[in-house]
């Protein structure tokens, strides 16, 4: 049940965000990479071409290089998150399709026993004295809207 619970909230964080382990893990990637790339690739061809045809135009290059980089980077994780926002959102129609209230058999077995070993009078007066406290919270947990001078 509780499993059923926090894989709901999984779903519809999925289906909001797009984001899951293989996203997260390009990014990072991306990330990483392209730090590895400015230092050593950008020092590298820069000397290269600043010695071959100026400083100025080396810049150009380099940057062009790395703005194609991060450009790709950028393109494969929007396509990733794309691609798990629709799985995501998938599941959740197919879930919605399927009955809410699916017991399992070993629960309902244990709810008899405890009915059995509680008994049926015992039972009422807890199942009652629940009710009464869950009406209580309810009526406790709204705020006043009277009474107050905005």
């Amino acid at each position: 049940m509780i499993e059923n619970l926090i894989h709901g909230i999984v779903l519809k964080a999925k289906a909001n965000t797009g984001a899951n382990g293989e996203f997260i893990a390009w990014t990072f990637a991306g990330v990483v990479l392209s730090v590895i790339a400015v230092v050593f690739f950008s020092l590298a061809i820069f000397i290269w071409l600043a010695g071959l045809y100026g400083g100025a135009l080396a810049g150009l290059v380099v940057g062009g290089v790395h703005l194609a980089m991060a450009a790709g980077i950028i393109m494969r994780s929007i396509s990733v998150r794309s691609h798990n926002r629709q799985r995501a959102l998938a599941q959740i129609e197919i879930a919605a399709k399927q009955p809410g209230w699916q017991i399992d058999p070993g629960y309902v077995a244990i709810g008899i026993e405890i009915l059995k070993v509680v008994g049926v009078r015992n039972l009422i007066p807890l199942a009652a004295a629940g009710l009464l406290a869950a009406g209580l919270s309810a009526t406790r947990s709204k705020p006043a809207a009277h009474g107050r001078a905005p």
